[in-house]
């Protein structure tokens, strides 16, 4: 297939489509796309075209902002698959990978699948979301308002198992292929279990590098680095990582919906103390209009608060990049139970509930067979591919769109800090020493203020006062103590 790129700007901000369709010599992939979102060729070592990058990927290697064509040597005993990987190691940042190698054409998602794609057999077309690739008419006609109700995803629900809120409309995850010759979606990586690395201390200081060099692309780059500092883990790693920059970052937190919230103390404090360049960015409540079109652009697969408070961010989207924690929890045993072990039965009954989701029928079953594909990795990797492809994935890189305003990164996920942490030992992620251990490696002092927590009193009244202002929390909980 031949691969062509038109730019259009009736299409939402930051959304695209990918549409293979019959030539006029050979079958043409055509490929559209808001001006916003970056779109960059991929090129052999001859100066063919053999893919492209959509989103706004990192160089890892040239340690750089991807501004033009990825240029790459692939070696003659290489197929797409391993080409594939050969790229996706390369690169951080937040990108879907379109490749079109010996009549083979696939779409990969980044580690997290942070440019979100979606797509639709029938139609023949993937795109960011429904949004871009259904009519309003069908939109509104293939429109699931039963599972929607169901996965109560005007709250804290979503859309695992590849589904999303439109009927024969699928979700590509994690650590998936989408095949556009058939459209078929399966598993590339890994296809056996995960084997824990006998020096995790390397795999830390890999982790930290990747973090670095990210950091040290996007200073580099054409906007501001304004970096999220909160109470959490991830963050706080993210803040080891930057000790080098701290006179060229600035750090924000959004106020907490109490004043005496985790996030507002403490991050007041750590700043104060480490004279860090830091604001409080007031909590702003989108209005009926805006939640709206949170919720269209991002094809009503994810809701809860962030539909809310999206627009506290606004006043960082002209000058600045924003980058956050997220994904770092892959490596931090986020779905297991204190008695899980390597060989516990999983089923899609207990993934759900593990999720804290609703019990839905249609839910479990598209679990169970995701499981299927899990055959020869120990349970322990499965759920913690589970939190990554279940739910960071459909959950966290499906709302990237939905805000399109600002350009976000999370360097602490790339394809190969994935695999650094999957391999880390069962002990140390149960011990969250993927963060504690990065934090003591680059700037231990941090280890001296507590993460999450003002104390036993204050956290209790924390929980009291988060139900009483969301009393949904309540069967979320109980549905997350599920077996």
């Amino acid at each position: 297939m031949n691969l062509t790129f038109n730019i259009d700007s009736s299409l939402a901000p930051r959304q695209f489509t990918i549409k293979p369709e019959p030539g006029v010599t050979d079958d043409e992939i055509r490929v559209r796309a808001h001006p916003d979102i970056g779109v960059f060729d991929i090129l052999d070592a001859s100066g063919v075209r053999i893919g492209l990058l959509m989103g706004f990927p990192i160089d890892l290697q040239k340690r750089c902002v991807l501004s033009g064509p990825l240029k790459v040597t692939i070696p003659g005993s290489f197929g797409i698959e391993a080409t594939a990987e050969m790229i996706l190691d390369r690169l951080g940042g937040r990108f879907l990978l379109l490749l079109n190698i010996s009549g083979k054409s696939r779409i990969y998602p980044d580690c997290a699948a942070q440019v979100p794609c979606v797509y639709s057999p029938e139609k023949g077309v993937a795109g960011s979301t429904a949004d871009a690739i259904l009519s309003d008419a069908k939109y509104e006609a293939l429109f699931r308002y039963d599972l929607y109700a169901a996965l109560d995803i005007d709250n804290d629900g979503w859309f695992p198992g590849g589904m999303t809120a439109h009927k024969g409309v699928e979700r590509l995850l994690p650590n998936h292929v989408l095949d556009l010759r058939d459209w078929s979606q399966k598993r590339y990586w890994p296809l056996e279990t995960v084997e824990r690395t006998q020096s995790p201390e390397s795999s830390l200081e890999e982790i930290s590098q990747i973090i670095r060099i990210q950091l040290e692309a996007l200073l580099n780059g054409p906007k501001k680095v304004v970096q999220a500092l909160t109470a959490g883990h991830e963050t706080r790693v993210m803040l080891a990582c930057a000790f080098p920059y701290l006179d060229s970052i600035e750090f924000v937190t959004l106020e907490g919906d109490t004043r005496r919230a985790d996030d507002t103390v403490i991050s007041r404090r750590i700043a104060h103390d480490l004279g860090l360049n830091h604001s409080m960015l007031p909590r702003v409540t989108a209005d009926e209009a805006t939640v709206a079109r949170y919720m269209r652009r991002g094809g009503h697969c994810v809701g809860g608060p962030n539909r809310l408070t999206h627009p506290s961010l606004a006043v960082l989207r002209e000058n600045h990049v924003f980058v956050g924690g997220g994904i770092g929890e892959v490596g931090r045993a986020f779905f297991w139970h204190g008695e899980d072990r390597q060989d516990a039965l999983l089923t899609g009954k207990l993934l759900a509930g593990r999720m804290g989701l609703p019990t839905e029928p249609r839910l479990e079953d598209r679990l169970d067979d995701w499981l299927k594909g899990l055959q020869g990795i120990d349970s322990l990797i499965a759920l913690d591919l589970a939190y990554l492809e279940q739910r960071v994935g459909p959950w966290g890189g499906a709302q990237m769109f939905s805000d399109p305003t600002l350009i976000r990164h999370n360097p602490l996920g790339t394809a190969r800090s994935i695999k650094l942490m999957l391999g880390l030992p069962d002990a140390w992620k149960r011990q969250s020493v993927l963060t504690t251990g990065i934090i003591r490696m680059h700037w231990p002092e941090l280890m001296s203020y507590p993460f999450n927590s003002q104390g036993v009193v204050r956290d209790l009244l924390k929980q009291v006062g988060r139900v009483a202002r969301r009393p949904q929390l309540i069967a979320r909980k109980l549905r997350k103590m599920r077996r």
